[in-house]
């Protein structure tokens, strides 16, 4: 298996401080190739809600990697909806 680069690291520490609900989204969306429209009817909600919510989830998760997502950050809003 390939070793696994510092951007790597990084990315899975910044996934794990995600809420679960954003954790879930992405999940679907890259790992399984839903569509939006297939996240929508996965979670019971509209494909629009499904769009937005995708968005913001990629949005915080970004935000984390920009900002070096330090393992020891103690989130405590992190179950939060």
């Amino acid at each position: 298996m390939d070793q696994l680069t510092d951007r790597d690291v990084l990315i899975a520490t910044a996934f794990g401080k995600l809420r679960k609900t954003d954790q879930e989204l992405l999940a679907l969306s890259f790992w399984e190739g839903f569509s939006n429209r297939e996240i929508g009817i996965a979670l019971g909600c509209s494909e629009n809600a499904a769009t937005i919510r995708l968005h913001r989830a990629r949005k915080r998760l970004g935000d984390l990697v920009g900002s070096g997502a330090s393992p020891n950050n103690d989130d405590s809003d992190k179950e939060a909806s």
